[in-house]
């Protein structure tokens, strides 16, 4: 029996929290000069504009509070992924740490990492499957779970295009070290 989250969104109202991060908001950084970012083709899987590679900085993991070792994470993540929003949020809905993530962001993809959660629990899904969900014609929600002694927790990612599997995995170790004991 899962506890009951001390943060509610009520399941009708995803698809209005969901509608509301597509609204226009700021502008968007101008676009980066030189060559445009690989496109995929059918056969090979969308990877971030720069990919964890033998030569991408490895992840320092600082000693010290759980915050300071996921803003650590987050850090590393951009290192290497082009994000507009990141954020962890624990299996009750609350923000451990993140990244300009608008509050509704946060609501709706911890209602929907508990959703999935749920779907994986019931078809016996790989406890690793990730969720990808498109928020407009332009950006995508990335969440990446762990189960922790306290718990599920969730890393959320928006960004232009959904990460690799590879990247996904890499991330996921990453994250794993960074909430172990």
């Amino acid at each position: 029996m899962s506890r009951p989250s001390l943060f509610w969104v009520d399941p009708e109202d995803i698809s209005g929290l969901l509608g509301r991060l597509a609204e226009p908001g700021p502008p968007r950084p101008a676009a980066r000069t030189g060559p445009p970012p690989p496109v995929a083709s059918p056969a090979a899987p969308l990877v971030p504009e720069r990919s964890p590679a033998p030569g991408a900085p490895a992840f320092e993991l600082p000693q010290g509070p759980l915050d300071a070792k996921l803003d650590a994470l987050l850090d590393w993540v951009r290192s290497f992924v082009v994000f507009e929003h990141a954020f962890v949020v624990d299996q009750e809905g609350l923000a451990l740490v993140h990244e300009s993530a608008p509050l509704e962001l946060i609501a709706a993809a911890s209602t929907l990492a508990e959703t999935w959660d749920a779907l994986r629990n019931r078809f016996q899904l790989a406890p690793e499957s990730g969720l990808v969900v498109e928020l407009d014609d332009r950006s995508w929600l990335q969440l990446l779970t762990q189960q922790t002694r306290w718990g599920r927790v969730s890393l959320g990612i928006v960004l232009g295009a959904p990460l690799g599997d590879g990247t996904s995995a890499i991330i996921r170790e990453q994250m794993a070290r960074a909430l172990a004991d």
